[in-house]
């Protein structure tokens, strides 16, 4: 028993252990220890006498420094409270809500119960009630859909949600009140409120408060956590329930942080002050998040939240609710928001080169966008040019040239075309033709992206333009235009040369273009300088027996037989 106890210990979400246990006196050493018992019934009783005091440590919350407008999860919370608040008149939020609920509990019977009971019998004023019930279905899932921020279970219990709001919010104490609260959180949340101090905090749920000092301690855990004794001044404008011995703020209340305290490293004393300037602070702070996932349908703010957040599977998850929408799915505006959002959906696949979901995505997005914009819009652009990547990937090359061809002459030829677009998508198409062996056409798409590429940047000796001299010579050189290709590889090595040391073997590479287009040229003995400063080069990283060493030497010795050769015939 006490090995077997080692090894449960060292479970980092682990909060109590129990025995079942028919011996008389069965115990061990151990923070976890909750006691033995003769038979699971025994057992079971006690695990749901702790589960309350679990649960209620594990109210998480968060927080900003002042004047901090950024993203946070305290701004994530505000925004998400406003949509989960938003009168949603066209959906029976409660038969969505019990039939949500009864899909969760499918397969237990006391939930059911609990389920129908609050079909038949709930009243909005009796939410407060209905959410201190512990061992019931709401208060399961809001501390769980809260204490991890999972949006899909907050949106489909928003009927439940904008009652008890509602019945918190109709009572305000315009007489200044303490109250107490002692939590295990996080050790790095509570460094940021030490750290944040004269900034805000808020905790990310309904939130219960004692009137009095709690004697009581957290339950242990693994994780690594500390002992947080809250503070908390309520003043004018904060709405409560008054329950007893203990106080019920709404869902994101938001507080001063005052002061924090170090008892030791482990336990800190914390002061919080809310009251109705705080809240407009609050309001304020993290106005622009709010602002910008306004929209006229909750599920098209929800689905906006999830974007700014880059949360993947819960876009999927609200774009899947959006499309059965038929009424939204009439609205331009949330069509613009869903082309946008499968435009960002397959960029993600695309970046991780899963290129059939990304493909997916970009051909649900150009539909969508298709629906309200013209084929020829520049907003598409984007979405034209990732298709086209996505097809060049899959070595589909001519339809990727049509879709990058499709971009840039939309882009170009738009009032106020984007050049840095411009110039990626010359870039795109001159790669195809390349492959494709038709480097004659890529050339002026070369051009193009070159004097760009030299206009957009700050630093006209950037590796980046050498890499450009040097696509175009190396199209140039294919083509037989020797002499044009001889003239940008030399471009290309003065850049070089100034951004990059003796030791980089890119020089040595350019270097031995340039011989090449010199030997074309009939210039032999200048390409043969070339290569032996090529080979100079790559000796001061590599040995003798380098295959690129090889290689330029072997060539090194073929154009000194073709000088000979030369001065051979030339001296008859």
């Amino acid at each position: 028993m006490e090995h077997l106890a080692e090894k449960i210990q060292e479970e980092p979400l682990l909060s109590a252990i129990y025995v079942i246990d028919s011996s008389p006196a069965t115990t061990f050493e151990s923070k976890f220890y909750r006691g033995s018992f003769l038979d699971i019934t025994r057992c079971c009783q006690q695990m749901k006498n702790d589960l309350e005091v679990i649960s209620y440590d594990l109210t998480d919350m968060n927080s900003i420094v002042s004047n901090f407008t950024g993203m946070s999860t305290v701004s994530l919370v505000q925004a998400l409270k406003d949509i989960l608040l938003d009168p949603d008149e066209r959906t029976n939020l409660k038969m969505e809500m019990l039939e949500f609920c009864r899909q969760e509990y499918a397969e237990n019977v006391v939930q059911l119960k609990f389920i129908d009971e609050f079909e038949k019998n709930f009243q909005p004023h009796d939410a407060v009630q209905w959410y201190l019930r512990s061992d019931v279905f709401l208060h399961k899932m809001l501390t769980r859909a809260w204490r991890v921020l999972d949006p899909d279970i907050l949106f489909k219990l928003r009927y439940f949600l904008q009652h008890l709001h509602q019945q918190i919010k109709s009572t305000v104490d315009t007489n200044p009140l303490t109250l107490y609260r002692t939590l295990r959180i996080q050790e790095n949340n509570s460094i940021k409120l030490k750290t944040n101090q004269g900034g805000l905090c808020s905790f990310n749920e309904f939130v219960l408060l004692d009137k009095t000092p709690s004697t009581s301690q957290p339950s242990p855990m693994n994780k690594n956590s500390t002992i947080v004794h809250f503070e908390i001044l309520l003043g004018k404008g904060v709405s409560f329930s008054n329950k007893s011995n203990e106080i019920l703020l709404t869902m994101g209340t938001m507080f001063r942080i005052d002061k924090v305290e170090s008892i030791d490293e482990q336990t800190f004393n914390v002061k919080l002050t809310s009251n109705d300037d705080i809240l407009k602070a609050g309001l304020l702070m993290t106005k622009d998040l709010r602002q910008a996932v306004r929209g006229q349908f909750p599920s098209v703010r929800m689905l906006k939240l999830m974007k700014q957040k880059d949360l993947v599977g819960y876009m999927e998850y609200f774009y899947a609710i959006i499309i059965e929408d038929s009424q939204a799915m009439q609205d331009e505006a949330t069509l613009l928001t869903l082309g946008s959002i499968l435009h960002a959906l397959g960029s993600y696949y695309y970046e991780r080169r899963l290129y059939d979901e990304a493909m997916k995505n970009l051909k649900n997005s150009l539909e969508i966008y298709l629906r309200v914009l013209p084929k020829d819009h520049i907003t598409l652009t984007p979405t034209y040019n990732n298709i086209g990547s996505i097809y060049h990937k899959k070595g589909e090359d001519e339809k990727a040239l049509e879709y990058h061809q499709r971009a840039y002459e939309i882009q170009k030829n738009s009032p106020n075309p984007d050049m840095d677009s411009v110039g990626t998508y010359a870039g795109n198409i001159s790669s195809i033709l390349i492959k494709l062996h038709r480097h004659l056409e890529a050339i002026p798409y070369l051009e193009i992206e070159l004097k760009i590429k030299k206009k957009l940047h700050s630093n006209p000796n950037s590796p980046d333009i050498a890499v450009k001299y040097h696509n175009l010579a190396g199209a140039q050189y294919r083509a037989e235009q020797y002499a044009d290709a001889l003239k940008n590889y030399q471009n290309c090595l003065e850049i070089e040369l100034k951004c990059h040391s003796p030791e980089n073997p890119t020089v040595a590479v350019t270097y031995h273009n340039m011989a090449t287009a010199l030997e074309e040229l009939g210039r032999l003995q200048e390409a043969k300088e070339a290569v032996e400063e090529a080979i100079r080069r790559l000796l001061l990283t590599k040995k003798e027996d380098d295959e690129d060493l090889q290689m330029q030497r072997t060539y090194l010795e073929r154009l000194k037989q073709k000088i000979w050769m030369k001065s051979l015939f030339s001296s008859n």
